[in-house]
């Protein structure tokens, strides 16, 4: 929903601010669990670059961001190397590999 909301510009930027604070909870789970794969992640850090960069977020929501950005691109960070590992490990199943390297040719 998180990526939904902030991806289809549906919520307002201001209020992306918290929709990340509330989410660094699921972001961050303990356990190696992705909840977001590299592609919904990229585009989350694509907003938060958007965000960091906007000259007209209120003073109260710039100071939320200002003191929980770093928070918010480490457990993204982490999240995408985690998704990124996952996605190599489906990927590196014995027919995929020749399926898709042999463009799409089953064998």
């Amino acid at each position: 929903m998180l990526h939904s909301l902030m991806w289809s510009r549906l919520a307002p930027k201001y209020f992306w601010v918290t929709l990340l604070i509330d989410a660094l909870p699921f972001i961050s789970l303990d356990g190696g669990d992705v909840l977001l794969g590299s592609a919904q992640t990229y585009e989350i850090l694509h907003c938060l670059q958007e965000l960091s960069e906007d000259a007209t977020l209120p003073r109260k929501q710039r100071a939320q961001l200002d003191t929980h950005e770093p928070q918010i691109r480490m457990n993204l960070a982490r999240n995408l190397a985690l998704a990124l590992m996952e996605e190599g490990d489906e990927s590196s199943q014995p027919g995929l590999q020749l399926a898709g390297m042999m463009g799409g040719i089953s064998v």
